[in-house]
Protein backbone atom coordinates (compact mmCIF):
# COMPACT_ATOMS: atom_id res chain seq x y z
CA UNK A 1 0.00 0.00 0.00
CA UNK A 2 1.32 3.66 -0.53
CA UNK A 3 -0.08 6.91 1.13
CA UNK A 4 0.32 10.07 -0.43
CA UNK A 5 -0.65 12.30 2.50
CA UNK A 6 -1.71 15.79 2.85
CA UNK A 7 -2.93 15.23 -0.74
CA UNK A 8 -4.40 18.76 -0.93
CA UNK A 9 -5.00 19.31 -5.04
CA UNK A 10 -1.98 16.72 -6.11
CA UNK A 11 -4.22 13.40 -6.61
CA UNK A 12 -1.69 10.79 -7.42
CA UNK A 13 -2.71 7.45 -9.17
CA UNK A 14 -1.53 4.58 -7.70
CA UNK A 15 -1.47 6.26 -3.95
CA UNK A 16 -4.41 6.48 -1.07
CA UNK A 17 -4.55 9.93 -1.43
CA UNK A 18 -5.16 11.30 2.13
CA UNK A 19 -6.30 14.81 3.19
CA UNK A 20 -8.02 16.27 6.34
CA UNK A 21 -9.85 19.01 4.18
CA UNK A 22 -12.83 17.96 2.55
CA UNK A 23 -12.84 20.04 -0.21
CA UNK A 24 -9.86 18.32 -1.91
CA UNK A 25 -10.07 15.03 -4.54
CA UNK A 26 -8.67 12.21 -2.08
CA UNK A 27 -9.79 8.57 -1.31
CA UNK A 28 -9.35 9.34 2.66
CA UNK A 29 -9.56 11.66 5.21
CA UNK A 30 -7.05 11.33 8.21
CA UNK A 31 -5.85 13.80 10.56
CA UNK A 32 -2.33 13.97 10.77
CA UNK A 33 -2.27 15.02 14.32
CA UNK A 34 -4.44 12.02 15.88
CA UNK A 35 -3.40 8.24 15.39
CA UNK A 36 -3.15 7.03 12.05
CA UNK A 37 -6.38 4.76 10.60
CA UNK A 38 -3.83 1.93 9.15
CA UNK A 39 -2.94 -1.37 10.49
CA UNK A 40 0.33 -2.33 11.71
CA UNK A 41 2.99 -2.69 9.52
CA UNK A 42 0.94 -2.49 5.81
CA UNK A 43 2.28 0.54 4.38
CA UNK A 44 5.28 0.27 1.87
CA UNK A 45 5.58 3.78 1.39
CA UNK A 46 4.66 6.97 2.49
CA UNK A 47 4.85 10.20 0.27
CA UNK A 48 4.38 13.92 1.35
CA UNK A 49 5.42 17.21 0.27
CA UNK A 50 4.26 20.60 2.37
CA UNK A 51 2.53 19.14 4.55
CA UNK A 52 4.82 17.99 7.78
CA UNK A 53 5.63 21.56 8.57
CA UNK A 54 2.16 21.98 9.71
CA UNK A 55 1.87 19.55 12.33
CA UNK A 56 2.35 20.45 15.87
CA UNK A 57 3.06 16.90 17.36
CA UNK A 58 6.13 15.79 14.89
CA UNK A 59 7.02 12.69 17.36
CA UNK A 60 4.03 11.07 17.01
CA UNK A 61 3.31 11.45 13.92
CA UNK A 62 6.76 9.95 13.08
CA UNK A 63 6.45 7.02 15.32
CA UNK A 64 3.08 6.01 13.45
CA UNK A 65 4.90 6.42 10.41
CA UNK A 66 7.04 3.62 11.98
CA UNK A 67 3.93 1.78 12.98
CA UNK A 68 2.31 1.49 9.55
CA UNK A 69 5.41 0.95 7.31
CA UNK A 70 6.78 -2.41 6.73
CA UNK A 71 10.30 -3.03 7.28
CA UNK A 72 12.66 -1.36 5.00
CA UNK A 73 9.44 1.14 3.56
CA UNK A 74 10.32 4.30 1.62
CA UNK A 75 9.40 7.62 3.49
CA UNK A 76 9.76 10.24 1.00
CA UNK A 77 9.24 13.92 2.93
CA UNK A 78 9.56 16.87 0.90
CA UNK A 79 9.10 20.22 3.45
CA UNK A 80 10.32 23.98 3.36
CA UNK A 81 14.01 24.37 4.83
CA UNK A 82 14.21 26.13 7.89
CA UNK A 83 16.15 29.02 6.60
CA UNK A 84 13.42 29.77 3.39
CA UNK A 85 11.44 32.40 3.47
CA UNK A 86 8.77 29.75 2.25
CA UNK A 87 9.28 28.38 6.03
CA UNK A 88 8.46 31.78 7.68
CA UNK A 89 6.06 33.42 4.81
CA UNK A 90 2.69 31.56 6.87
CA UNK A 91 1.98 31.17 10.45
CA UNK A 92 0.54 27.95 9.88
CA UNK A 93 3.93 26.40 9.68
CA UNK A 94 5.44 25.25 12.91
CA UNK A 95 7.64 22.45 12.61
CA UNK A 96 11.36 23.96 11.44
CA UNK A 97 13.79 20.49 9.54
CA UNK A 98 17.30 20.70 8.98
CA UNK A 99 19.49 18.14 8.02
CA UNK A 100 19.45 16.78 11.10
CA UNK A 101 15.89 16.17 12.09
CA UNK A 102 15.69 12.36 11.16
CA UNK A 103 18.82 11.56 12.98
CA UNK A 104 18.35 8.82 15.71
CA UNK A 105 18.82 11.38 18.78
CA UNK A 106 15.40 13.19 17.82
CA UNK A 107 13.89 10.20 18.63
CA UNK A 108 15.86 9.17 21.77
CA UNK A 109 12.41 10.15 24.44
CA UNK A 110 10.01 8.14 21.88
CA UNK A 111 11.72 4.98 22.70
CA UNK A 112 12.49 4.85 18.64
CA UNK A 113 16.39 5.89 18.50
CA UNK A 114 17.12 3.67 15.22
CA UNK A 115 13.68 3.92 13.55
CA UNK A 116 15.55 4.91 10.34
CA UNK A 117 18.69 3.41 8.16
CA UNK A 118 21.64 5.66 8.91
CA UNK A 119 22.39 6.43 5.75
CA UNK A 120 19.01 8.02 4.68
CA UNK A 121 18.71 10.59 1.91
CA UNK A 122 18.64 14.41 1.67
CA UNK A 123 18.67 16.68 -1.10
CA UNK A 124 18.12 20.98 -1.03
CA UNK A 125 16.12 22.61 -3.40
CA UNK A 126 16.62 25.89 -4.44
CA UNK A 127 13.16 27.64 -6.03
CA UNK A 128 13.82 27.55 -9.81
CA UNK A 129 14.32 30.66 -11.30
CA UNK A 130 14.76 31.29 -15.33
CA UNK A 131 17.72 32.72 -16.87
CA UNK A 132 20.94 33.29 -15.20
CA UNK A 133 19.82 33.26 -11.64
CA UNK A 134 18.51 29.50 -12.67
CA UNK A 135 22.38 29.06 -13.41
CA UNK A 136 23.52 30.30 -10.34
CA UNK A 137 20.87 28.60 -8.38
CA UNK A 138 21.92 25.38 -9.82
CA UNK A 139 25.44 25.60 -8.65
CA UNK A 140 24.28 26.45 -5.64
CA UNK A 141 21.89 23.69 -5.29
CA UNK A 142 25.21 21.30 -6.06
CA UNK A 143 27.36 22.97 -3.27
CA UNK A 144 24.82 22.58 -1.14
CA UNK A 145 24.11 19.29 -1.54
CA UNK A 146 28.23 18.51 -1.50
CA UNK A 147 28.69 19.68 1.70
CA UNK A 148 25.29 20.04 4.00
CA UNK A 149 27.20 20.93 6.81
CA UNK A 150 29.29 23.38 5.89
CA UNK A 151 26.15 24.78 4.09
CA UNK A 152 23.86 25.06 7.15
CA UNK A 153 26.67 26.55 9.37
CA UNK A 154 27.85 28.87 7.52
CA UNK A 155 25.81 29.69 4.31
CA UNK A 156 22.28 28.75 4.81
CA UNK A 157 21.14 32.53 6.32
CA UNK A 158 22.58 33.67 2.92
CA UNK A 159 21.90 31.31 0.42
CA UNK A 160 18.96 29.67 1.82
CA UNK A 161 16.84 26.67 0.49
CA UNK A 162 13.62 26.83 -0.64
CA UNK A 163 12.52 22.92 0.63
CA UNK A 164 14.46 20.31 1.74
CA UNK A 165 13.68 16.28 1.13
CA UNK A 166 14.60 13.30 3.05
CA UNK A 167 13.83 9.93 1.48
CA UNK A 168 13.81 7.67 4.90
CA UNK A 169 13.81 4.03 5.28
CA UNK A 170 12.13 2.48 7.86
CA UNK A 171 13.94 -0.52 9.77
CA UNK A 172 12.41 -2.64 12.22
Amino acid sequence: MKLHLGCGRDYKEGYINCDISPEVKHDKIVDLEKKLPFEDSEVDEIYTKNTLEHIKNIIPLIEEFHRICKNNAIINIRVPFYSSYAFYCSLQHVTRFTPDTFKGSTFRDSNLEKIFNDKYKIKYFVERKKGLLGVFQKVIDYFINKNTYFYCRVLANIFPSSEIEYILEVKK
